[in-house]
């Protein structure tokens, strides 16, 4: 029996705040824009990559909106290779379950420059069978599903923090896993399980299989 593990990254396995605070208030600043809070940026994390931009610069002038992106990217690229930070125990968990013959995939809405960065620091490419970034023509939903398809397989589980995950596991006969300690607050309540530490998650995996 394939056992298929889908992680979402941001506020899951990567600790966004590690980076994208920094990398939007400066992308903010340098377009002429007021920084804006930390809660505020944050909030936001777990949209697509266009959209997140978008919501946080909050203008629909499509020249600033590009220039802004173009400066998210750089920052982006320059604070993941500083001070981007996994969770406490990620790379434990992540190991473990590769160890014990769980398929894992990541199914995220980062944009492919971010992701492939940051699964190049932290060799993610070693551990998942398949990285899934954002495309505008692919929802969650329908990524999830390839990889369901993919990995014929009849039971999976989703991890994640944001409401689209769940609704992504949900949608296709999946079982999802929302982790408190992310950046869905109350969104985790909608998930078929609730974790509040790495540690949690890989214990509610190896009572589900």
């Amino acid at each position: 029996m394939i056992k298929l593990i889908i992680f979402d990254m941001d506020g899951t396995l990567f600790k966004t705040e590690s980076v994208d605070v920094k990398a939007f208030n400066d992308a903010l600043v340098q377009v002429g824009q007021a920084p804006k809070s930390r809660e505020e940026i944050l909030s936001h994390v777990g949209k697509p990559f266009d959209q997140l931009c978008t919501d946080i610069l909050g203008s629909d002038d499509e020249k600033l909106r590009k220039e802004f992106v173009e400066h998210v990217s750089k920052n982006e690229a320059k604070e993941i290779d500083a001070l981007g930070e996994l969770y406490d125990g990620v790379d434990e968990m992540l190991n473990h379950l590769k160890n014990q013959m769980y398929t894992l995939c990541i199914c995220t809405n980062g944009n492919r420059e971010y992701v492939e960065r940051i699964s190049t620091k932290f060799n993610f490419n070693e551990v998942f069978s398949d990285i899934l970034f954002s495309k505008k023509d692919r929802t969650k939903a329908q990524a999830v599903l390839e990889l369901k398809n993919k990995y014929k397989a009849e039971t999976f589980v989703v991890v994640g923090d944001r409401i689209h995950d769940f609704d992504a596991a949900k949608q296709h006969g999946g079982i999802s896993i929302g982790v408190s300690y992310g950046y869905g607050g109350e969104e985790v309540r909608e998930a078929d399980y609730a974790a509040d530490s790495v540690a949690e998650v890989q214990s509610i995996i190896e009572g589900l299989f």
